[in-house]
Order: C-alpha cells, then sequence, then structure tokens
C-alpha cells in the first residue's frame, strides 16, 4: 500500500527525481486496496507508477 502511494504523491512533484522513483515502481506487480474516483477498488503498483509517469513527463 505505502509503495502504491508513493506512485500517487510522487506523481505530484514533477521532478526528475520523482521519474526516476517511479521508473524503479514501474516493475512493481503488488496489488494495492485504493478508494479512487468515488469507488473501492484494485490496482497494481506499476499501474499507478505508470499512469504517474505519463503525467511527470508532460
Amino acid at each position: 500500500t505505502v509503495r502504491g502511494l508513493a506512485a500517487l504523491t510522487l506523481s505530484l512533484l514533477g521532478t526528475e527525481e520523482a521519474r526516476l522513483r517511479l521508473e524503479d515502481l514501474s516493475g512493481d506487480d503488488t496489488e494495492v486496496h485504493l478508494y479512487l474516483e468515488r469507488k473501492m477498488g484494485v490496482r497494481r503498483v506499476s499501474e499507478l507508477a505508470e499512469q504517474a509517469l505519463a503525467t511527470v513527463r508532460k
């Protein structure tokens, strides 16, 4: 859960260091239970990291 939340938080920073950490997390297939977009769901850390990377790279 901590790594999943880290991916979400790193996306807000938008720094080069955040991008490097997100790349590390992009290989993590651990499932995380999160409440996002008004519903409970299961996401993989790698999925959250990839979405965050797309934000940081813009």
